[in-house]
This record gives C-alpha cells, structure tokens and sequence, in this order.
C-alpha cells in the first residue's frame, strides 16, 4: 500500500498493481477501506474470470473485484504474501 488518509471518518489506503515488467510500471491504483500490515491476495477466486483482491485487516476481511481491460484468463505472476512459491521468490 502506496499512502494512507482519512475519508469519511475511515482510514483509506492507496493500493498500486504493477505491470510485472522492469521499471514497475503501475498497471492501475485502487483505494481501498482500511490499513493492513498483511500483504493482499490478487487472483480469480470464484473462477468469474475476473480478479478477486482479498484483504484482511484485524478481525475483518474485505474482497473488492478488479475490473482489468483485455480478457482473461489473467496471469498473475505474484498472487500474494511471498509469492507464487510460497518462499519470496519468481521463476
């Protein structure tokens, strides 16, 4: 997460998609309810083919839908908390 405010009397956070390629473009920003030390999780969780982005912040877990230009199915080289592996690392 990019930078956090108040809105509304609740905390938003900026939360910024990179492309995956050198330079790390960002592919799109969202902003989102809250602020979460956990990494997301950006995958097709209900196979909709779209993009499913799950957060979890303390006792609450909040999942937004990812409108993304183009048709699925999406590849997603680094999906979550230490990535595709499991181990910090991309092959």
């Amino acid at each position: 997460m990019d930078s956090t405010n108040i809105w509304n009397g609740f905390v938003m956070s900026t939360v910024g998609i990179f492309d995956g390629q050198r330079g790390r473009a960002v592919r799109m920003t969202l902003q989102v309810r809250g602020a979460g030390a956990a990494t997301p999780h950006l995958g097709d969780l209900d196979d909709d083919g779209k993009l499913d982005l799950v957060f979890a912040f303390g006792d609450r877990v909040d999942r937004y839908v990812v409108e993304v230009e183009g048709n699925p199915p999406w590849r997603v080289r680094w999906d979550g908390f230490r990535g595709p592996h499991h181990d910090g690392t991309l092959r």
